[in-house]
């Protein structure tokens, strides 16, 4: 074995030791700054951590930029904001998008303006300007939820009966089936002559 060789396979583990833990820490890349700013993440140097792998690689520093701008628009307080940073959302990653096909289906969905709607009910809108029926649905489902027939009261129930209801909804379409007001609707009066 040469000294050349030698150098090169440590250097060769260092870097596979530095992806493993990256890919261990990976969930880190999609926290807000909010949650890094706490201070059990401050006492990990979580947000130290993450600086310094975006500073390595470029390319996971565009994806953590893209993520902390999709939490600027989910942050927002009410719709005439959300839908100003949704444009600049769409303008400033419309390169990228062209680069990257799960940059574009995402800024793709974001020039939908039916699904940004559909957005509302799981946003910050506690006093939004407007409202849709997704989101008239959701708080009267909600709302049949905390009569005294269920006893959903506390946080941690109301949380709890939150997901497994996601959950039985997920589970119930098919992953290939749009939802049914997705479905395109045939003309029953089409093909008869």
């Amino acid at each position: 074995m040469t000294a050349e060789y030698v150098y090169a396979f440590a250097k060769y583990q260092r870097d596979q030791e530095a992806w493993v833990e990256m890919h261990r820490k990976r969930r880190l890349f999609f926290k807000s700054l909010r949650s890094l700013d706490r201070p059990d993440s401050r006492e990990r140097r979580e947000a130290e951590y993450v600086a310094e792998c975006c500073e390595r690689h470029p390319e996971l520093a565009e994806v953590r930029r893209f993520v902390l701008d999709f939490y600027a628009i989910m942050d927002c307080k009410d719709a005439a904001m959300a839908e100003m940073l949704k444009r600049s959302f769409v303008r400033q990653w419309a390169g990228p998008a062209q680069r990257d096909r799960n940059f574009a289906h995402v800024v793709g969905l974001f020039k939908n303006k039916t699904w940004f709607a559909r957005l509302f009910p799981f946003t910050a809108f506690e006093n939004a300007s407007r409202t849709t029926n997704s989101t008239e649905r959701a708080n009267r489902w909600f709302r049949k939820r905390q009569k005294t027939h269920y006893r959903n009261r506390k946080e941690h129930t109301i949380r709890n009966m939150l997901h497994a209801d996601l959950i039985y909804r997920r589970d119930r379409l098919p992953p290939d089936v749009p939802p049914v007001s997705l479905r395109r609707k045939t003309n029953p009066l089409q093909g008869v002559a």
